[in-house]
């Protein structure tokens, strides 16, 4: 009897463990999903009900793609201020689309929000490019300890 209550526990451990499971790794589609119906309510009219919901996501959930969505929204209906700072908020926590957003805020002369040190700074502190692959750049390398001079192909007839 002991043997049949220890299994049928088992069994239910694995089976909540397997739904928990299921539902955490679920929760990244349910934001997108969220987004996108906020995105599909904008299209159809519905402009408080869809900034409303972007709102909620990119408070609660830490939604950049909502951030950039929002300041998209108020771009399109001129509102410069808000956009600018829902899109710089994105920028700052990296969205590669905001960051090219706020280029035009930033780096434009004419723009209120001009200021190409700050926008170097946000740049530089997300530093894209150091998540790429290092190349060697030394001019020469050893070979079994002899050195040898490395040969540029590009420049050979």
């Amino acid at each position: 009897m002991y043997n049949k209550f220890r299994n049928l526990l088992c069994l239910l451990t694995v089976l909540f463990g397997f739904i928990f499971l299921q539902t955490n790794n679920s929760f990244g589609q349910t934001v997108d999903q969220k987004r996108n119906k906020a995105i599909e309510l904008f299209n159809n009219g519905k402009v408080e009900k869809s900034i409303t919901l972007l709102k909620r996501l990119a408070n609660k959930e830490n939604d950049t793609s909502s951030m950039l969505a929002l300041g998209q929204i108020y771009l399109k209906y001129k509102e410069i201020d808000q956009a600018f700072y829902w899109i710089n908020i994105s920028g700052a926590k990296c969205n590669k689309s905001a960051l090219d957003t706020l280029k035009i805020f930033y780096l434009t002369k004419s723009s209120t929000y001009f200021a190409p040190y700050k926008y170097n700074k946000i740049v530089k502190k997300c530093d894209f490019d150091n998540q790429s692959p290092k190349v060697d750049k030394r001019p020469f390398k050893k070979d079994n300890g002899k050195k040898v001079k490395r040969v540029n192909h590009k420049n050979q007839n």
